[in-house]
């Protein structure tokens, strides 16, 4: 048995895929090439008014400037932003066809055709798939969900980004070399089929046996397009504590938002506390005094070092 990097579960000896979630079996689970940095952001006072903007190819037009995706409306504590970075991620189309000709043991002629549509991930897993009779997907969470669903509504192109406030980065993908691997393994692996073989050995008693057969190599032809996704991510700090949010920006979604609900009971957030920096809704939060707030009873979260 071998276990999934991802997400812990048990595959089969010699399985490509994890069964559960579809990550290739002995995947790292982060990109290997790191980040390209486009621009820094501006440190203290540093003002960019004569910034060039930064030209992104093969990229989704994001829907929105990272000042409104950063806005935070909470009363209490101040709370600053420390980090405000847009961050192209690759992804990769891919189209692919499989055609074979083949003879099972018993010498049956077999034929196999398909073709489809997957993405894949950054360190090359697959997220998404179409062929000719069904679609799947193996998402992690709904970072993945909305980026390649604006994958598939949206064309990428060149992106003009004028955003002097933040820092703008380039995700590094793992190579094409292995990701046109991983693209054909995957596809190998959902067009894996069984048939059924007459047994032929001198013990056979007339019955069947099944056989077990994946696509060659050679007979998977794949197209692999890279496009890159925007993704904002912001460090809010209040007090000694640090939230985060994520949003996809090609299409305004947020995926990840630390400062929406409360830290106790998951309503709604209202306010950060001044004192311990817990943000919290109405009811586990008061007003004291000049617009801050304190967390009810003196009930204050305990931020472990």
């Amino acid at each position: 048995m071998a276990e999934c990097a991802r997400c812990g579960g048990e595959a089969d000896a010699g399985d490509a895929f994890c069964p559960e979630c579809r990550s290739q079996i002995g995947q790292e689970t982060r990109p290997g090439g790191g980040t390209e940095v486009l621009q820094e952001a501006p440190g203290g006072a540093e003002r960019r008014e004569d910034h060039a903007p930064v030209r992104v190819e093969d990229a989704l037009q994001p829907a929105g400037r990272a000042a409104d995706y950063a806005a935070l409306r909470l009363g209490g504590a101040p709370v600053s932003v420390e980090r405000l970075e847009i961050a192209f991620e690759p992804f990769y189309a891919t189209e692919f066809d499989v055609f074979e000709e083949y003879r099972a043991p018993d010498g049956s002629a077999h034929e196999h055709r398909d073709g489809g549509l997957c993405y894949m991930g950054a360190r090359g897993e697959p997220l998404f798939f179409r062929n000719r009779e069904v679609e799947d997907n193996a998402y992690d969470d709904d970072e993945e969900e909305a980026s390649v669903e604006d994958l598939l509504k949206k064309e990428p192109g060149t992106v003009i980004v004028e955003e002097p406030g933040a820092r703008i980065t380039r995700v590094r993908g793992t190579g094409m070399e292995r990701i046109e691997k991983s693209v054909r393994d995957f596809v190998a692996d959902i067009n894996t089929e069984y048939v059924r073989v007459g047994q032929k050995s001198a013990a056979s008693d007339g019955g069947e046996d099944e056989y077990r057969h994946a696509p060659e190599p050679g007979s998977i032809k794949c197209r692999i397009r890279t496009a890159y996704v925007p993704k904002l991510h912001v460090t809010f700090r209040c007090g000694r504590r640090r939230y985060e949010r994520i949003v996809v920006m090609s299409s305004g979604r947020t995926v990840l938002d630390e400062t929406s609900a409360c830290s106790l009971c998951g309503r709604r957030a209202a306010a950060a506390c001044a004192e311990c920096g817990a943000i919290k809704c109405r009811g586990h939060i008061a007003p004291v005094r000049d617009g801050q707030y304190k967390c009810k009873y003196g009930r204050h979260d305990i931020l472990e070092d």
